[in-house]
C-alpha cells in the first residue's frame, strides 16, 4: 500500500519514522501510526487469526469496535492493534494460530466445518472420562486467543476520584455541542472522549460533495470547547459502565478515575455494520469508516480498486474519498432500490461511477492464498444474476 499526500494523515508525524517489529520481522511507520496502520501501509494484511476455522483476519474498523485485530504485545494478550500506537522497540505478534501466522497450519480446519457445529466441543469428547482433560488441553490449545505468563510481575495501577455537574460520553458533534449547551447553562461539565482528539466522526467521515463540512464544523466546535472555562476534557478514556446514581468507571492509562455525575449524556455515535454475505471476512473487506479513517487520520491508501456496498446516503462519501485518494471505484452497490438524488450521490455519478441500485452483494472471491481479495459477485435483490467486478485488497 501507498502512503497520501496532505493533508490526508491528520494524526502522523511524517518527518520521525518508529521502527517496531511484527512476527519477528522489522517494519517501520510513523510517529502516530497505530499498529494495524502502520502493518496495513506496509503491505500487511492479516493481523490474527479466527478463532474457530482460523480464517485469516484483517483491518475491519479501525477504531477497536472488533475482535479481527487482536495481537499479542509482549506478556499482554488481545491488544487491539488499530488503536495503540506504534513505538520504537515494540514487539508485536499475531494470535491463535499454529505454526506462523501466514501459513497456519490449523486452517485446514475450515475443510471440516461440517462436523464441527456450533457449540460441539460442550457435547463431545466427554466419554470415556479419562479423555477428557486430554481432549480440553487440545482444545484450549486450537481455540485460545492470546497467551498470558503467569510470571509477569504486577504493574503500578492507581485510581481517582472526580466529581461533575454533566458528564458527557462521546465527543462529536454532537456530544460537543451538549457539552457547550450545558456548560452556557452554568453547569460544570466533563466531556469525555475514547480517541485521542475531539471530533468524533467529523475527523474522518465526509458529509459533502466538496469534502468541507467535516473539517470547518469540527474546527469551530473543538475552539469554543476548549475555551469554555466550565468544560474539562478527556481524551483517550474510556468509559466501560453506568451505575447506580450516575457512578462511572473512566480509564485512562494505568488509573481508573470513579466519577460521580449530577447528569449523564451519552452521545457515542453509532456502530456500522457490515453487510452480510459468503466471505465478508476476507482480509481487505472493511466498513467504510475503517478505509476512511486509513485515509484521513494516518495517510494509508486502502487499496487500487474497489467496491463499495451501501444502504445509506454515507457510502457514497466514502466513495468520493476513495476517488479523491487515487482508488479506482469499479461500482457503488446500493441496496435500496430507488436510492434518492443527493449531493453526494450527484457528485460520485458526476464522476461516472456505476451506481448498481437495488443489489447486494453475494459472495467475495478469495484471492490466491486467502489474503485478499480477487472479486465480489453482485446479485440482483429482485433475481439473483451472475455479474462479477474486480477489485485488489
Amino acid at each position: 500500500m501507498e502512503r497520501l499526500k496532505e493533508p490526508m494523515g491528520s494524526r502522523i508525524d511524517r518527518s520521525e519514522r518508529v521502527a517496531f517489529r511484527f512476527e519477528g520481522q522489522q517494519y517501520s511507520g510513523f510517529r502516530g501510526d497505530t499498529i494495524a496502520s502502520a502493518l496495513y501501509a506496509n503491505g500487511v494484511t492479516t493481523l490474527s487469526r479466527s478463532f474457530k476455522y482460523h480464517r485469516r483476519r484483517g483491518v475491519l474498523s479501525m477504531c477497536g469496535h472488533d475482535s479481527n485485530a487482536m495481537v499479542q504485545i509482549g506478556q499482554k494478550p488481545n491488544r487491539l492493534a488499530d488503536t495503540i500506537a506504534i513505538e520504537a522497540g515494540l514487539e508485536v505478534s499475531g494470535q491463535n494460530y499454529w505454526g506462523s501466522l501466514e501459513k497456519d497450519r490449523l486452517a485446514l480446519l475450515r475443510h471440516l466445518g461440517r462436523f464441527m457445529p456450533v457449540g460441539f466441543y460442550y457435547k463431545a469428547f466427554y466419554k470415556p472420562r479419562w479423555a477428557w482433560p486430554l481432549w480440553a488441553k487440545l482444545i484450549r490449545r486450537i481455540a485460545g486467543l492470546g497467551k498470558v505468563d503467569l510470571n509477569t510481575p504486577h504493574g503500578y495501577y492507581d485510581k481517582q476520584y472526580l466529581f461533575s455537574d454533566v458528564t458527557v460520553i462521546g465527543a462529536g458533534p454532537a456530544g460537543m455541542a451538549a457539552a457547550l449547551a450545558a456548560a452556557e447553562a452554568g453547569a460544570d461539565v466533563l466531556l469525555v472522549d475514547e480517541n485521542i482528539e475531539l471530533g468524533g466522526a467529523l475527523t474522518y467521515a465526509r458529509f459533502d460533495g466538496a469534502g468541507e463540512v467535516g473539517e470547518t464544523t469540527r474546527a469551530d466546535l473543538v475552539a469554543k470547547v476548549m475555551a469554555h472555562d466550565r468544560i474539562r476534557v478527556m481524551t483517550d478514556t474510556m468509559c466501560t459502565g453506568w451505575y447506580s446514581d450516575n457512578w462511572l468507571p473512566l480509564i485512562k492509562d494505568n488509573r481508573l478515575y470513579k466519577l460521580r455525575a449530577g447528569a449523564l449524556v451519552v452521545a457515542s455515535g453509532c456502530y456500522e455494520q457490515p453487510l452480510i454475505f459468503h466471505n465478508n471476512d476476507l482480509p481487505g473487506i472493511m466498513l467504510g469508516s475503517a478505509a476512511q479513517r486509513l485515509m484521513h487520520l494516518y495517510g494509508v491508501k486502502p487499496g487500487n480498486r474497489a467496491v463499495v456496498a451501501t444502504a445509506n446516503g454515507d457510502g457514497y462519501g466514502v466513495a468520493l474519498d476513495l476517488l479523491d485518494a487515487g482508488v479506482e471505484v469499479a461500482c457503488i452497490v446500493d441496496v435500496r432500490p430507488d436510492p434518492p438524488e443527493e449531493e453526494m450521490s450527484a457528485a460520485v455519478m458526476r464522476r461516472h461511477v456505476p451506481i448498481l441500485a437495488g443489489a447486494t452483494i453475494r459472495e467475495a472471491v478469495p484471492a490466491v492464498g486467502g489474503g485478499g481479495v480477487r472479486a465480489v459477485k453482485i446479485a440482483r435483490l429482485e433475481s439473483p444474476v451472475k455479474v462479477a467486478r474486480r477489485y485488489d485488497s
